[in-house]
């Protein structure tokens, strides 16, 4: 895949991670579902075959000494930052654990990656109240797009030995650092700026895009920058090899997010480089094809959602979402946590923070107009067009313009930061005066420490102190099983996170669950099912530690709490009504 890009740039080792995460599932993908083999027989040939072909590539091309030198020790440093800041429940609990904090979506990542592990493609979910452990990959693999960001998941549980759950945490560690590291060796063109572009989009929202349960964004959304790197750096002399690594690639992407958000910055900030380049007078002979080679890009993606052989509808708000531009603008300028459901920054900086952000930005765009820098203008100034854009949808009645452009959250920061670096360029000097260059390298320290508080906050929260009661360690999952055996086990809890965790982990054990009615809401409460009943009482029940009275409690963790209805000669127990 990086054998087209090797006469053109200095770091080609770090373009390979992006490469592999983002080829490997769909190679995974097409093995699997031949239903000739299974999960781990898929993986297991895909990634013989990724190997292979990364063996047989370096034997002819050989890495220079600079690269090496360069590349591998900034692979370790990103990479134990990342798993410190990803592992941090890990670290803490003393056993494999994930932080499930601030969104529910680690639970469904988890669970379709869970299913692959354990089914044939054959052997497809089914919608039934009697199959609650069905409902949700019913959802993720009949009406959903990102099935390669579940199948990463799920090579990544296979590798770790865990299940999807446990492999969450780890998972969002190794993307966002191919995720920093990649996009960097795409606009990089020195040791310092690459090492200073990859340390900076580690303070960039990507990290609390993962650490919210958004993993499809987290892998999305950087390798949409990574694959737009690669076409604005390489468009000079397109060939057949970089047409088709930019289409594959473009599937990858798409398959892990969203086809249309793909083609939607493939086809805006690409075209608008185009037409910059067009205007400054460079290459102007070959500006058709180059759109051509765009469009084929664009249209890759979006017919990765199946969009042409079978027709969806477009893309609307969900129900019960509202949101007012304010508040958006905070979150797009990465003032303010994305999770909008408290506010982790002090509001008497956010109005101020996201104002001095968005100059910093307009000043960036001047500065790159005066440079007649194109790759730096189209960085810059693309979504913040894309973003004036949907306001203007907005105003003129197109309803979802506004949950739109929640979901570009991640953008304008790293777009912006891969922007100062290519205008800093190759004539960067250490103690320069050239005003251009002191302005960029100020208001690139500017662009990160204007997030500082929301950096800070999100260190605190997810890192340093993370809550207790948020840290799930597999370790009280394998003694609730245990104890439990087949069951049944009644789960009666309250809070959503600790019944989607009890239904994804103990779902895939085979333990016999029962529901109470706030257990029940808690997992499917988007089907609207009626609360189940059941011909026998359960031996078991798991609560999330609610005072019974004498009850005989065999288990305690810090969200669960277990207790046996029977004692050992089988004498009922007295315990609480079930809600």
């Amino acid at each position: 895949m990086t054998a087209p890009f090797r006469a053109e740039r200095q770091f080609i080792l770090l373009l390979s991670p992006a490469c592999g995460m983002l080829t490997l599932p769909l190679l995974v993908t097409l093995f699997y579902t031949t239903d000739k083999l299974s999960f781990q027989q898929s993986a297991a040939l895909a990634l013989v075959l990724c190997v292979s072909l990364t063996a047989i590539s370096v034997t002819v091309w050989r890495p220079s000494r600079f690269d090496l030198r360069v590349s591998i020790p900034l692979l370790l440093t990103i990479a134990a930052i990342s798993t410190v800041m990803f592992c941090a429940a890990t670290l803490i609990g003393e056993s494999q654990s994930i932080l499930y904090i601030d969104g529910s979506d680690h639970g469904g990542y988890a669970h379709a990656a869970d299913w692959l592990l354990s089914h044939s493609f054959k052997q497809q979910p089914v919608l039934s109240p009697e199959h609650p452990y069905h409902s949700w990959p019913v959802v993720m693999f009949s009406g959903d797009f990102r099935y390669s960001a579940f199948v990463f998941m799920a090579l990544m549980a296979t590798l770790n030995g865990t299940s999807g759950l446990f492999a969450y945490d780890i998972a969002c560690a190794v993307g966002i650092s191919i995720a920093c590291l990649s996009v960097a060796a795409v606009f990089a063109s020195s040791r310092f700026m690459i090492t200073a572009l990859a340390l900076f989009l580690l303070t960039t929202v990507w990290f609390e895009l993962g650490r919210d349960g958004f993993f499809g964004k987290l892998m999305a959304y950087p390798s949409c920058l990574f694959l737009l790197g690669l076409f604005m750096t390489s468009y000079r002399g397109l060939t057949s090899q970089k047409m088709a690594a930019f289409c594959i690639l473009a599937l990858g992407v798409a398959t892990m997010h969203s086809g249309i958000i793909t083609a939607l910055f493939v086809a805006g900030v690409g075209g608008l480089f185009i037409c910059i380049n067009y205007l400054l007078g460079d290459d102007k002979e070959d500006t058709i094809g180059r759109f051509m080679c765009l469009a084929a890009i664009a249209l890759v993606a979006i017919s990765s959602n199946g969009m042409f052989s079978r027709p969806t509808p477009g893309p609307g708000s969900p129900i019960g979402y509202s949101a007012n531009w304010a508040d958006l603008f905070e979150h797009l300028l990465e003032i303010q946590n994305h999770a909008r459901t408290y506010r982790s920054v002090s509001g008497t900086w956010l109005v101020p923070g996201a104002s001095l952000a968005l100059l910093i930005h307009v000043a960036l765009i001047v500065i790159a107009v005066l440079r007649r820098n194109a790759i730096a203008l189209a960085l810059t100034a693309g979504p913040l067009l894309i973003v004036i854009l949907l306001v203007v949808m907005d105003a003129m009645g197109f309803t979802a313009a506004r949950y739109g452009a929640y979901q570009l959250i991640s953008t304008i920061g790293s777009f912006g930061l891969c922007g100062a670096v290519c205008l800093l360029g190759k004539d960067f000097r250490f103690g320069s005066r050239d005003w251009w260059v002191v302005s960029v390298v100020s208001l690139s320290i500017a662009l990160v420490m204007v997030r500082a508080p929301r950096m800070v906050s999100s260190a605190r929260n997810y890192v340093l102190d993370p809550p207790v009661n948020r840290i799930f360690r597999l370790a009280d999952f394998d003694a609730i099983a245990a104890a439990v055996g087949r069951g049944p086990l009644l789960i009666d809890v309250n809070n959503d996170l600790y019944g989607i965790a009890a239904l994804v982990e103990f779902g895939r054990r085979g333990i016999d669950l029962q529901w109470s009615p706030a257990g029940w809401r808690s997992v499917v409460r988007y089907r609207g099912w009626p609360n189940p009943t059941y011909e026998s009482d359960p031996i078991f029940i798991l609560d999330d530690r609610r005072d019974r009275g004498d009850a005989i409690v065999v288990y305690e963790s810090a969200q669960y709490r277990l207790i046996r209805t029977r004692d050992h000669s089988g004498v009922e127990k007295p315990t609480a009504p079930r809600e």
